[in-house]
């Protein structure tokens, strides 16, 4: 697990020793070894555009180490580049980690985007992101169309039942 935080916290700079590996193993030893540098260094260089530092957040955030999930989340420079159900939990994590800090803005910013994201690898999350929509518009204030959003979002459908009891409990 630690070889893995490493590569994943470095891997820009294993992508440059990486090529410059192959560099040198080209002007001095093989073209195979060489080729083998480069290959492993865009596919080091796609990993790190498609899915960013996002298996270390979630691992700060299952430890319960906020902080360190703020660190590693700010390491994705990209999200945009992100694979969709990366990108969506990435947008979410951000609304999370903004409505800790009471930043109710960004956080309807940040569930919003990934509202957007719409991704049917993961599964249906649409329920969960409309559930963290509502709660914020309730910390808002807007009580009507938080109403509106947890009537769609147990529509939608949520998989967690303490979650949707929540929601039941809001709507009452």
């Amino acid at each position: 697990m630690k070889v893995l935080r490493f590569y994943i916290l470095y891997r820009l700079q294993i992508i440059v020793i990486l090529v410059a590996l192959g560099i040198l193993s080209h002007i001095y030893d093989d073209a195979i070894t060489a080729w083998i540098c480069y290959i492993l260094a865009a596919i080091s260089l796609v990993l790190y555009f498609m899915i960013g530092t996002m298996r270390i957040v979630q691992e700060a955030v299952a430890e319960g180490d906020v902080e360190k999930a703020v660190r590693y989340i700010k390491k994705i420079k990209f999200p945009r580049l992100l694979f969709k159900p990366v990108r969506s939990g990435y947008y979410m994590l951000q609304s999370n980690l903004a409505m800790a800090t009471d930043d109710l803005k960004t956080a309807e910013s940040n569930i919003r985007k990934s509202l957007n994201t719409k991704s049917s690898i993961v599964g249906n999350v649409k329920g969960e992101n409309l559930l963290q929509l509502g709660f914020i518009q309730l910390k808002k204030g807007n009580n009507k169309e938080a109403r509106l959003t947890l009537l769609d979002a147990v529509k939608s459908g949520i998989a967690d039942k303490e979650a949707l009891s929540a929601a039941y409990l809001q709507l009452c």
